[in-house]
C-alpha cells in the first residue's frame, strides 16, 4: 500500500515547448510537480541547445530538477498520441499544459485525456499575463501551490539569453545607506516646478572636488543659463543642498563656485539632469512594495554578435521591474515626448522582456491627447506631467497607472 501510495504522489508536468519563455514556466510558477518534460515536434517548435541550456539551468536552479525534452517525429496527432501513451505507461499522474500549445498537441492530449477518464491525466490552461487558470479537466482537479510564484529582473533577462553589460555598474541600491532614499525626496521637492533650470544647471559640466564635510563644485554658465536658474539656486539653498555661493562674471560667462551638501552616495544625483527622475522612480518602486525586484540604469547587449566590438548594438533601460512574473520596462524622460519615444522602449520591452512585458513611460512634461491614444494603441502605459507632484503625489499616480494596487 505504501509503494503504491509513494508512486501515485509524483506529479509530471507536461509542457509543450514554445519560443515564447513565460509559456514554458507558467505552470511551475502556479504548481508543484516531481519533474518536467517538454514536446516539441522535430523540425518545428524544435528548441536549440542554447534554448535547452538556459531554460534547464533556470529550471533546475529554482525548482531543484533537470527538465527532459521529448521529440515527435511526425506532427500528427496519431503520432503524438502514441508518444504520449509511451510517456505516461508509467506510475504517477501526468498534468498537460496546453497554454500556447499547437492544435495537434491539444488534439492528442485531448484523446488521451478522454481515454484516462480523469483518473490519472489532467489538463489544464492558463492565461500567461494574468497568471489565472482559465481551463481544467476534470474541471475539479487541483494541484498543489509552487512556493516560487514570481520572477525577478535576472530570471527574466536569463531566460530571454539577455546579458547584463557593465555588471560592476550598480543597478540596485540600498536606500537607507547615507539616507539615500532621503537625498532623491529632498532634491525632487527642490527641483519640482523648475525642471528647465535643472536641466539647463546640468548640462554645463562641473568639477567636484570632495571637501572636508561637503563637495566643492565649480561651474561656467553663461549669463543667460545663470538667468534661468535663479530661483533653482535659491530653492537649493533654501533647502540646505547647496551653500557657500559665489560667483564671478566675466564677458558673457558667469563662474559660480558652491558647497554641495551631499553624501558620496547622492553625488550622482547631481552629475546628470535625468538621473533624479529615474531614482524617484526606482525609490518609488522599492518602498510601495508591489514590485518583486527593482534596477534601475541596466545596460543590455541586444543580442550574441559582436559583443565586444565598439558598435555592438546595446540599450540603457532606465527602470526594470518585476511584478510576479510580469516584467516591466520604463523609460523616464524629462523632455517632450514623441511617438518614437513611445516606440522605442515598446520595442525594447518586446525584445528584452518577451511577449508579455509592459513597456511604460514617466515623463515631467505635459502629453496631449493625440499621445495618450497612441500609447494606449502600442500598449504603452504613459505616465506624464509629474514635473510638479510632489513625491506622495507621483507615488499615487505611478503605482495606480500600472495597476499595483
Amino acid at each position: 500500500m505504501a509503494k503504491n501510495e509513494n508512486a501515485t504522489a509524483k506529479r509530471t508536468l507536461v509542457e509543450f515547448y514554445d519560443s515564447e519563455y513565460l509559456e514554458n514556466i507558467i505552470s511551475l510558477l502556479r504548481g508543484s510537480y516531481s519533474e518536467v518534460v517538454y514536446v516539441y515536434f522535430a523540425r518545428a517548435n524544435e528548441p536549440t541547445e542554447r534554448d535547452r541550456d538556459i531554460l534547464s539551468e533556470y529550471v533546475r536552479n529554482n525548482f531543484g530538477m533537470v527538465p527532459r525534452f521529448l521529440a515527435i517525429a511526425e506532427n500528427t496527432v496519431d503520432c503524438a498520441l502514441k508518444s504520449f501513451r509511451q510517456l505516461v505507461n508509467g506510475a504517477g499522474e501526468y498534468d498537460f499544459d496546453i497554454t500556447g500549445g499547437s492544435s495537434v498537441f491539444i488534439a492528442a492530449v485531448g484523446a488521451l485525456a478522454v481515454g484516462d477518464g480523469g483518473k490519472r491525466i489532467f489538463l489544464h490552461e492558463y492565461d500567461p499575463a494574468s497568471g489565472k487558470r482559465v481551463f481544467s479537466y476534470p474541471e475539479n482537479a487541483a494541484t498543489a501551490k509552487s512556493r516560487v510564484g514570481q520572477l525577478t529582473v535576472d530570471h527574466v533577462l536569463a531566460l530571454r539569453g539577455i546579458e547584463i553589460l557593465h555588471p560592476e555598474h550598480r543597478v540596485r541600491y540600498r536606500l537607507d545607506q547615507d539616507d539615500l532614499r532621503g537625498e532623491v525626496l529632498r532634491l525632487w521637492d527642490a527641483i519640482r516646478g523648475e525642471w528647465k533650470a535643472w536641466n539647463s544647471f546640468n548640462c554645463v559640466a562641473s568639477n567636484a572636488e570632495q571637501g572636508r564635510d561637503c563637495f566643492l563644485v565649480d561651474k561656467q554658465l553663461t549669463v543667460e543659463q545663470r538667468k534661468n536658474c535663479g530661483e533653482l539656486l535659491e530653492k537649493l539653498s533654501e533647502i540646505g543642498i547647496i551653500s557657500q555661493v559665489h560667483e564671478r562674471k566675466y564677458d558673457n560667462k558667469v563662474s559660480i563656485s558652491y558647497h554641495l551638501n551631499v553624501p558620496q552616495s547622492a553625488l550622482f544625483l547631481h552629475e546628470k539632469a535625468g538621473n533624479i527622475l529615474e531614482m524617484l522612480t526606482y525609490v518609488t518602486a522599492v518602498d510601495c512594495g508591489h514590485f518583486a525586484d527593482c534596477c534601475t540604469g541596466i545596460s543590455l547587449d541586444w543580442d550574441d554578435a559582436d559583443r565586444y566590438a565598439a558598435a555592438d548594438p546595446y540599450n540603457e533601460i532606465d527602470t526594470v521591474l518585476t511584478r510576479g512574473h510580469i516584467p516591466y520596462f520604463i523609460s523616464c524622460k524629462n523632455t517632450e515626448v514623441s511617438n518614437d519615444f513611445l516606440y522605442e522602449i515598446m520595442v525594447m520591452a518586446r525584445h528584452y522582456g518577451g511577449r508579455y512585458a509592459i513597456p511604460a513611460m514617466v515623463c515631467t512634461t505635459y502629453c496631449n491627447a493625440h499621445l495618450h491614444a497612441r500609447a494606449k494603441e502600442m500598449g504603452v502605459v504613459l505616465i506624464d506631467d509629474i514635473a510638479k507632484l510632489s513625491a506622495r503625489e507621483f507615488a499615487e499616480k505611478f503605482i495606480s497607472a500600472l495597476g499595483a494596487k
